[in-house]
């Protein structure tokens, strides 16, 4: 691999006009932006060719239409907000609009303006005709102090005159347009014969080589297991906004977490694959959003799968654990998902759709499931699909049809349930087994593991109605038996299957706040460490003992007055964590099924300084602080499943 820098403050070659890249694809619709200052000043023009149905204007407040000509002719007529198909008759329409970037600063929104860097993102701002899919020419132009980048693939770029000039091309929803500026460095190299890119404030100038490397690892991955990239360039973009985004050939990431290694590990994958899945590929939305789902199973659990079975074990339970705590509103199927920024929904359109896609694996075999995605990629390439065009894709690859996996898993909201109501070594060595589910009733294939004396030998059950019993011949005697002990089903969690984390209560908008005496001076502290713990209002009362409902519950306060609170709903004895280092934080649950979040410091002190990170370990069942530093970190393991039976 080559690697080389750009600074852009020379004028450098114009490399190709952009009418030149689509010599089979023409060009549908032209955008010229143009930053014309440095305080958010912008004029955008585009040109339709042939308009299909009506054409929309943008209804932004910062934004108005200045010049607008059909078929070449200037027209005075007043912005009703709509151009209809009669009045362009499919004749090139063009339109400018002016106005000011709203400032960064103000509440979100899909256009801002700041000295770090500006973004029009999505097509709110762009005139736009009923066309599903474009082929889009971008032409933006900025002061030279700052540089920009695009969706799709760079055609060129240059300086002169002061100002600095790049084109792409990019075939797909005007939707999925991004246009980015900012004072950035653009670092690049070349891996398997495109241009990779970071455009980095200087002081991330260091990251970059992080970034392109793991760039061309993913691209390289993905291109073998799904087919080729579909952009000649990919870039990832600093930001000034808590995000991380993906576009076509292109990913924008808060500046703030780009030294972060989690975000050039899963995150970036991830982003990277949405150049497949949701761009090149776009969504029927109206069907619902599988690229999300996609994404995360070829993506986030696919690293994990690499890094071992306990990672991505761990990553379907987490999954699991998030469906089980979304509220009944949010539980909707996933024809209905279109987007992670409805409430609730993440749980559902990443996590339950990511487990679909892995049952769906082990229900044809890892061969048939890489040909369906190959195939289903070069059949959909630059088109939009649903969730019918995977399940064609899939049965064409398995041979049989699929229609059952993907009505009970796409249409109903909720998980099943199973349970485990017999297990028993029969005289002849064999164990039988039962299991059940509640209705409505789905088709399984459950993964059993049994133990023995030698070794484990894994079953799989065919679960189709209320209940299935089986006879599995066992090679030596049994001693434990475990139903889905990888948490491969998408399934509802068991009471007491899983230990409790500090998610459990922390994030709970039930969280009550139990009253207890602590000693003098720790009153202040525990009322501002409540007010930071996000299942707790600022304004929330505690409640008395006698008060209290089933609802998760938090205990706060100095070490021995929560400990001898503790011990009251908690029977057994308390856990060595609950006195490590000088604050900690634990969660336990009641033979009931309660949980009980504790959090003791040794001094005020302790409880400020150390606790108020707490809500980062949310995953964990307990963790202790000293000096502000972690010294205890971990999750309880779990000793009474109903899930797993011990035989001996």
């Amino acid at each position: 691999m080559i690697r080389f820098v750009v600074f852009i403050v020379a004028t450098c070659l114009w490399q190709a006009p952009v009418s030149a890249v689509f010599a089979n694809e023409p060009v549908t619709q032209e955008i010229h932006v143009t930053m014309t200052g440095d305080d958010g000043e912008v004029r955008i023009t585009t040109r339709i060719m042939a308009p299909q149905g009506s054409i929309l204007l943008p209804r932004e407040d910062w934004l108005q239409v200045t010049e607008m000509a059909l078929a070449s002719e200037t027209t005075h007529e007043p912005n009703t907000g709509e151009i209809s198909a009669e009045r362009h008759a499919g004749k090139p329409v063009e339109i400018t609009l002016e106005g000011r970037l709203p400032p960064l600063d103000r509440a979100p929104r899909a256009v801002a303006f700041s000295p770090e860097g500006s973004y029009l993102i999505g097509s709110d701002w762009l005139p736009t005709d009923e066309r599903a899919l474009h082929v889009f020419a971008i032409t933006i132009d900025t002061p030279a102090a700052q540089t920009a980048v695009a969706t799709g693939s760079r055609i060129a770029a240059r300086t002169e005159e002061g100002r600095y000039r790049t084109s792409f091309s990019f075939e797909g929803r005007a939707s999925g347009i991004g246009i980015f500026t900012g004072r950035y460095d653009i670092h690049e190299t070349q891996s398997g014969g495109r241009d990779l890119r970071t455009y980095f404030a200087a002081t991330d100038a260091s990251l970059s080589d992080a970034y392109l490397n793991a760039s061309a690892g993913y691209i390289e991955q993905f291109e073998s297991r799904i087919g080729p990239y579909p952009y000649a360039s990919f870039s990832v973009v600093s930001a000034p906004i808590p995000v991380g985004l993906g576009f076509a050939g292109l990913t924008y990431v808060s500046q703030s977490i780009l030294a972060h290694p989690y975000m050039r590990g899963r995150s970036l994958a991830h982003e990277v694959l949405h150049s497949w899945w949701g761009n090149a590929v776009a969504v029927d939305y109206a069907s619902g959003n599988w690229a999300e789902g996609l994404t995360t199973f070829q993506a986030d659990h696919a690293l994990a799968e690499a890094e071992g079975w306990d990672a991505a074990r761990k990553m379907r339970l987490d999954w699991l654990r998030a469906l089980a705590d979304l509220p009944p509103d949010d539980d909707r199927p996933l024809t209905a998902f279109r987007s992670s920024s409805h409430d609730g929904q993440q749980a559902v359109g990443y996590g339950k759709a990511a487990l679909v896609f892995h049952m769906l694996r082990d229900e044809i075999g890892a061969a048939a499931f890489d040909t369906a995605i190959q195939g289903f990629y070069a059949t959909q390439m630059h088109q939009v699909a649903g969730w019918d065009d995977l399940r064609v894709a899939f049965e064409e690859a398995a041979g049989r049809d699929l229609g059952w996996f993907f009505d009970q898993w796409l249409t109903r909201s909720g998980l099943p349930e199973i349970s485990m109501s017999g297990a028993a070594v029969q005289g002849d060595g064999t164990l039988r087994l039962t299991l059940e589910q509640t209705a409505p009733h789905y088709r399984l294939r459950v993964p059993v593991r049994i133990d023995t004396k030698t070794g484990a030998q894994l079953e799989m059950v065919d679960l189709r109605s209320g209940s299935a019993r089986l006879d599995i011949p066992v090679s030596e005697a049994a001693t434990k038996v475990t139903v889905d002990p990888g948490f491969d089903l998408a399934r509802q969690l068991l009471a007491a299957e899983t230990a409790p984390i500090l998610a459990d209560a922390m994030f709970d908008p039930a969280l009550q706040r139990l009253e207890i005496a602590v000693a003098q001076h720790f009153n202040e502290p525990v009322t501002r460490l409540a007010g930071r713990i996000p299942g707790l209002a600022k304004d929330k009362a505690g409640v008395a003992p006698e008060d209290m409902t089933s609802d998760p519950v938090a205990v706060i306060g100095d070490t021995a007055s929560v400990a001898a609170e503790r011990d009251r709903p908690i029977e057994a004895p308390s856990p060595p964590e609950s006195r490590a280092g000088t604050a900690r934080g634990w969660a336990e649950r009641t033979p009931s099924g309660q949980v009980f979040l504790f959090i003791s410091s040794d001094t005020p002190e302790d409880m400020g300084a150390n606790l108020e990170k707490l809500a980062y370990f949310g995953q964990r069942s307990f963790v202790a602080f000293e000096d502000g530093q972690q010294v205890a970190a971990g999750n309880w393991p779990v000793l009474n499943s109903p899930m797993v039976r011990d035989l001996k």
